[in-house]
C-alpha cells in the first residue's frame, strides 16, 4: 500500500513539473507573454511611495530595439489641475467607464476608459505624444488614472500627470463640468 501511494505522489509531481514547464514554454513563445519578473515604476501618491508595474509585454520590455527611457509620471493636485485647465493646451483623459463619463466629466475631457484601452490601445487615436496629458478617475478610491498615466508614459508620451483627486475633488472645487456629450 505504501508503495502505491509513493508511486501516485511521484507521478503527480512529474505531471505538475510537466505542466509548469509547458506553461513557461508557452509564455516564452507567446507574443503577448508576460515577464516572469515585472519591471515597475515608483511613484508618489498622496505623499506615499507606490510601485506600479509597467505594462510592456515581455518581448517589448526585453527588446534592445525598443529600449527607451520611460518618462516618470507625477501626481498633481486640484490647484495645479485647475491651472493647467485654465491655461489650455492640456488634454484631460477620463479613465472611468463611458456611463460615468456621460453622467459628468471635466469640461473638454476625452473619455478613454482604462479597461477599454487595455483591450484596444488604438483608442488614444491621434493624441499628440508631446501634449500635456492629465489622467483622472473617481478619486482616491480609483487607481485607473495612475495605471493609464504609467501606460501612456511607457508608449512614448512625454508629459503625463495623474490627478488622483479626480472627479470628486474637481466637483468639490466647483470647477467646470459637462454632463452627457460624446465620449
Amino acid at each position: 500500500m505504501k508503495q502505491t501511494v509513493k508511486i501516485i505522489l511521484l507521478r503527480c509531481l512529474w505531471i505538475g513539473l510537466g505542466v509548469l514547464a509547458m506553461g513557461l514554454i508557452f509564455n516564452w513563445l507567446s507574443p503577448s507573454g508576460i515577464p516572469l519578473v515585472a519591471k515597475y515604476q515608483t511613484i508618489i501618491v498622496q505623499g506615499e511611495s507606490q510601485k506600479i508595474p509597467l505594462f510592456m509585454k515581455r518581448r517589448t520590455a526585453t527588446s534592445q530595439d525598443t529600449d527607451r527611457e520611460v518618462q516618470l509620471v507625477s501626481e498633481i493636485d486640484t490647484e495645479k489641475a485647475r491651472r493647467f485647465f485654465s491655461e489650455g493646451g492640456a488634454v484631460f483623459i477620463d479613465t472611468r467607464d463611458y456611463k460615468a463619463y456621460l453622467d459628468g466629466h471635466i469640461a473638454g475631457a476625452v473619455s478613454i476608459p482604462f479597461g477599454e484601452f487595455q483591450n484596444d490601445p488604438d483608442l488614444i487615436g491621434d493624441l499628440d505624444r508631446n501634449a500635456r496629458i492629465i489622467t483622472y478617475c473617481d478619486g482616491d478610491d480609483c487607481q485607473t488614472s495612475i495605471d493609464m498615466a504609467v501606460h501612456l508614459s511607457e508608449i512614448g508620451f512625454k508629459e503625463v500627470w495623474f490627478y488622483f483627486g479626480g472627479w470628486k475633488e474637481w466637483v468639490r472645487a466647483d470647477l467646470p463640468i459637462v454632463k452627457g456629450g460624446k465620449p
